[in-house]
């Protein structure tokens, strides 16, 4: 890697990897309480929608049994990511795609990487892999 790409050569996907983990990040958040809400109304009824300015109040005196909290928050990192992988999958390559003689390298960027990997192998060539993770 540092014949070839010199010492930056060392961080590559890793501005990907940091574009990935903010937005997967916020998404885990946001869908664990959409998901912990949809959980709360099946548990428990649909009688926190008669008072909304009441219902935080009614979900703190009701407390999810700890199943439904786990699913809900298995869910939510599901959901992020299935939203952020085509950016896990960009910085994988671009880490593992070698520079050749010269230092010239098949992938320029996370853009590149994607624009790319989607003409090539198609647009679910994107999700490829996405099963394991």
């Amino acid at each position: 890697i540092l014949q070839n790409e010199g010492i930056l050569g060392l961080w590559a996907g890793n501005g990907a990897n940091l574009l990935r983990v903010f937005p997967a990040k916020s998404i885990v958040f946001s869908s664990n309480d959409f998901y912990r809400g949809v959980a709360h109304t099946l548990y428990f009824g649909n009688d926190a929608d008669n008072n909304n300015n009441n219902y935080t109040t009614q979900q703190q005196k009701q407390q999810l049994p700890w199943m439904l909290s786990f699913l809900s928050g298995g869910l939510a990192g599901m959901t992020a990511s299935a939203a952020t992988y085509p950016l896990d999958l960009a910085r994988g390559r671009i880490t593992g795609k070698l520079a050749g003689p010269g230092g010239k390298k098949h992938y320029k960027g996370i853009v590149n990487t994607v624009l790319i990997t989607a003409r090539e192998e198609g647009v679910r060539a994107l999700y490829k892999g996405v099963t394991p993770t």
